[in-house]
């Protein structure tokens, strides 16, 4: 990539340069994040966490996006942006998105525990209406009842979700996890 000569035309361009190149690496304000991602392929991890009725169906925790979000009033699992200021100790090294997603006993915000540590399924490049993403999945095994969010029965999935639905890029890793899962209880 070469760079351009300082000319009236580009004199915005070296000034958002100039502005963005002041900015410490990490969380972004949230205006700046959506202009950068509609730019730039971001990285995410995506988190499905699952659970084991007592009839031996599997469920899915899901919670509803808030308002003034992109997708206000969806449905989805928890998920975290990757950051420039994560440490990576191997490449498969997530633990401080897993620690945005949860705390450090293991409870995510809404009160649900984590059983066991998450399991890697699947990466996937998907395009989203927030830009590219590249995109990390996978499941956790949790028990207890959520403060915010519900269980959905993994059997009639996404149609038993009330409206205004699931996010549409989160149906399908989300059904290819609970693959995994179920796969990975049968041993």
């Amino acid at each position: 990539m070469t760079s351009p000569e300082t000319t009236p035309e580009n004199s915005e361009l070296n000034q958002a340069v100039e502005y963005l190149n002041g900015l410490e690496p990490g969380h972004l304000p949230y205006d700046l994040f959506l202009a950068i991602s509609r730019l730039a392929v971001r990285g995410t991890v995506e988190m499905v966490p699952l659970r084991k009725t007592e009839e031996g169906s599997t469920e899915v925790l899901l919670t509803q996006r808030p308002e003034g979000d992109l997708w206000a009033g969806q449905w989805h699992v928890p998920g975290s942006v990757m950051l420039p200021t994560d440490q990576v100790e191997g490449s498969h090294d997530y633990s401080d998105a897993f620690g945005r997603i949860f705390d450090q006993e293991g409870e995510l915000e809404n009160g649900v525990q984590l059983v066991n540590q998450p399991v890697y399924v699947d990466s996937e490049r998907r395009k989203t209406i927030r830009g590219d993403e590249v995109a990390a999945v996978h499941y956790a095994e949790v028990n207890g009842e959520p403060t915010v969010g519900a269980y959905f029965d993994m059997t009639d999935f996404p149609h038993n979700v009330p409206a205004p639905g699931v996010i549409s890029h989160h149906v399908d890793f989300i059904k290819h996890a609970v693959k995994q899962f179920e796969t990975d209880h049968k041993r």
